[in-house]
């Protein structure tokens, strides 16, 4: 019976360790900080909903679509839709930066009050933070 209670016990724990939800992914707008990937000037954002709805500014256009977020972490961002206008070369490749993160990802997780984007061997490949003035500071 301890033997039981224990790895009940223990499957409890690994199984909420991926317990983020739309909830968590919905408390703020998200912005991307990584100065590899955007010049801060005007950081990509992207704004997740509680009904599996998703818009983002990437750089020039506007990113939208729906989400699908499981228990587990995963995450599939493969039906999303983008306005198609010219901007800025730096805009644009910002851009590009960006929604090549977002295809990349396949895990997410919230921790330190930061979204952890991962790939599908669950490596960090990037990070996003609440989206705020001088976050990139």
């Amino acid at each position: 019976m301890r033997r039981l209670l224990l790895c009940s016990a223990l499957t409890l724990v690994v199984s909420s360790a991926w317990a983020i939800t739309n909830d968590d992914l919905a408390t703020n707008s998200w912005m991307l900080t990584d100065k590899n990937l955007t010049s801060c000037e005007i950081p990509p954002s992207i704004k997740f909903s509680k009904d599996g709805k998703l818009t983002a500014e990437p750089g020039c256009n506007n990113l939208f679509g729906p989400y699908k977020l499981q228990a587990n972490g995963q995450i599939d961002l493969s039906n999303l839709g983008m306005t198609r206008k010219l901007c800025a070369r730096e805009y644009m490749v910002q851009e590009q930066n960006f929604v090549n993160l977002l295809n990349a990802t396949k895990y997410i997780d919230k921790k330190d009050g930061k979204l952890i984007l991962m790939n599908e061997k669950k490596e960090k490949i990037g990070e996003l933070v609440p989206e705020k003035a001088g976050a990139c500071d």
